[in-house]
């Protein structure tokens, strides 16, 4: 009669018993040899190769870098707004991931559009507040169709901003208003 260990000693400690522990958590090594050897693999394949050399070009042909790596503009202006404790408008976190670690700018353009959006802000009482005339939409230029400069992926103007449309008198009156 064949006995079955799961039920005998647990669920729990038979996962605990059949798995080694690393750095505080439970670790199977096949499925971890598995997940290695496809990344090793795609990483070495042709297609990422390619992916890889486009990238390259697409970043070295970039006018204006910015330092916020990997991370979502959304959550960096999220973390921002934690750390002070007030609203971020979309000119301060532009010129935050635009400056390097020791306080430059990261090119001579850059610091020029700071200095502009940072004259704007100063003029303006509701610099934090996103709008469709903000300093960033008058340094910048109005934005691209479908996005909102600054706002990261979930940026899209059906999504910040409601686009409303009146009729009255036989004219056009359209309003914008901040969600």
């Amino acid at each position: 009669m064949e006995v079955n260990l799961g039920r005998v000693m647990g669920r729990g400690k038979l996962y605990i018993k059949t798995h080694k522990k690393r750095n505080g958590s439970y670790v199977n090594e096949e499925t971890k040899s598995i997940a290695r050897s496809s990344f090793v693999d795609y990483h070495l394949s042709e297609e990422y190769k390619k992916l890889s050399k486009r990238n390259i070009k697409v970043r070295k042909a970039q006018k204006i870098p910015h330092t916020g790596g990997a991370k979502l503009l959304s959550t960096k202006q999220h973390e921002m707004e934690v750390n002070l404790g007030r609203v971020m408008g979309r000119g301060k976190l532009y010129i935050k991931t635009h400056k390097k670690r020791n306080g430059s700018y990261v090119n001579e353009e850059t610091k020029s559009i700071a200095e502009k959006m940072t004259q704007e802000m100063s003029q303006n009482v509701n610099s934090n507040e996103i709008s469709i005339d903000d300093c960033v939409s008058k340094v910048l230029g109005k934005n691209h169709s479908g996005c909102v400069c600054c706002l990261g992926l979930g940026g899209l103007h059906s999504v910040v901003f409601l686009y409303t449309t009146r009729f009255s008198n036989h004219y056009k009156k359209s309003t914008y208003y901040l969600r």
